[in-house]
């Protein structure tokens, strides 16, 4: 049988992201004759691989003699398309999907998933580029060039798991309303940039870098732990970032780089920072997350079942793949053998906001019974007190969860206290971002 062979060639500063975990492309069968035929479906759906110009990756996908267009969104809200023409039952035709470059190659992986073009519009008209460091700020050291202030929090309430990591939500306003960072730059580790040009810098982070190591040693363990330390950048936006870190790519087992830019401006009020994971194995799914776009993400629910399932190798992602399974489910009545998988991601990790917020949002949602909202009530206070979640959507959800609680009659004071709290960070959040960004002037 005939079949195209598909590709999406993006320049990923070497990355190259397989079939499993690439982007979305729509075949549509053009042909006349049977694009007239109403009762026929005229188009196939397939992820397809994304890479640069050695790339030999492609996602074969059979179909009849005739005329195709393939299309398909990038994270960004690129959109490519091409055409093809299989002339015969046996022909094998390939189709090259070419999305538009990056300003520089270290910003590969930041305009795949959308970032540049926000940072562009955000800074258009200001190109005065920081000459010293401010209290929250690129520096410039001697002789290397730009760094950005990463602080690693081993203890307080803006570590993981801390006994006090509630307080993390009043620190943060009280620092927001002195306008200054929660944390001393004493504590801070810089994190050298790359040369990205004249409007933004590229700063890669890993936990090794942020907790002044060599190397990172056994994730599985520091997973595992019920506190660890939680890393935050802090950005000449004025902004608290709270960083994915440690990050570890699914069946390798290597630590992935996490970007953190930035633009090169001292007063911009609109400009934010941005972060990308580099991780070849799902950087496509979190990439639509990151541009909203949870329709085309929930094509990629298999994937996402698979990251929740194997919570222990990434906690991180399991949570990524739990936001698109619920914010993506249609049958509030339906019983699905992963909602287990929530729950466990919650009481296992001790740790992480995420999983707690995601549990207490899915009881709501399928609640049946008293217990059912009690449950989820209790999973929303877990929430709060382990701190800021990594995700911006883990806030809102978080927001979402009190204020539906509140409305109740039986409602308690814990719950609006924490409620009014996690409002004024809401108000405070970048949620354009994938990653929680929260402004502090």
């Amino acid at each position: 049988m005939s079949r195209l062979k598909l590709r999406l060639q993006k320049y990923l500063d070497g990355d190259v992201l397989d079939p499993e975990t690439g982007v979305v492309a729509q075949v549509f069968d053009v042909t006349p004759r049977r694009a007239a035929t109403k009762k026929r479906k005229n188009y196939q759906e397939k992820i397809i691989p994304v890479g640069g110009e050695g790339s030999t990756e492609y996602e074969p996908i059979a179909v009849d003699p005739g005329q195709y267009i393939v299309q398909a969104r990038l994270p960004s809200g690129e959109m490519v398309t091409e055409s093809a023409i299989v002339k015969n039952a046996d022909d094998v035709e390939t189709v090259i999907l070419r999305g538009k470059g990056s300003p520089r190659e270290s910003m590969s992986w930041q305009q795949f998933v959308g970032n540049v073009e926000q940072v562009k519009s955000s800074v258009a008209g200001n190109r005065r580029r920081l000459a010293s460091p401010t209290w929250m700020s690129v520096g410039l050291l001697e002789g290397q060039g730009p760094h950005l202030d990463v602080v690693a929090a081993e203890e307080g309430p803006f570590s993981g798991g801390s006994s006090d990591s509630e307080d993390a939500w009043g620190n943060l306003l009280q620092s927001a309303r002195r306008q200054k960072p929660p944390f001393s730059l004493n504590q801070s580790r810089p994190v050298l940039g790359k040369d990205s040009g004249v409007k933004v810098d590229v700063f890669p982070v890993t936990w090794a870098k942020a907790l002044g190591k060599k190397r990172t040693r056994r994730i599985y363990d520091i997973y595992r732990k019920e506190r660890i330390p939680r890393v935050y950048a802090l950005s000449p936006t004025r902004e608290l970032v709270a960083l994915p870190i440690p990050w570890m790519e699914a069946r390798s087992g290597r630590e992935v780089t996490i970007e953190v830019m930035v633009p090169q401006i001292g007063a911009a009020r609109r400009a934010t920072s941005s972060v990308a994971v580099r991780d070849n194995k799902l950087g496509a799914m979190l990439a639509y997350l990151t541009a909203g776009a949870l329709p085309t993400a929930a094509r990629l629910a298999s994937q996402a079942r698979s990251l929740l399932f194997e919570k222990y190798e990434n906690p991180l992602a399991a949570s990524a793949g739990a936001y698109i399974l619920i914010a993506t489910e249609t049958d509030p009545d339906a019983r699905e053998r992963w909602h287990d998988w929530v729950g466990n991601l919650m009481r296992r990790f001790v740790w992480l906001p995420d999983g707690a917020i995601l549990f207490g949002t899915m009881l709501l949602r399928h609640r049946q019974t008293r217990e059912d909202v009690t449950a989820a009530s209790e999973a929303f206070k877990a929430g709060f007190r382990r701190g800021l979640p990594f995700y911006s959507a883990g806030i809102r959800w978080l927001f979402d969860g009190l204020s539906q609680l509140a409305r109740r009659s039986e409602s308690d004071p814990e719950i609006l206290e924490m409620l009014k709290l996690v409002g004024e960070v809401v108000a405070r959040t970048n949620i354009r971002q994938t990653f929680t960004a929260v402004r502090l002037n």
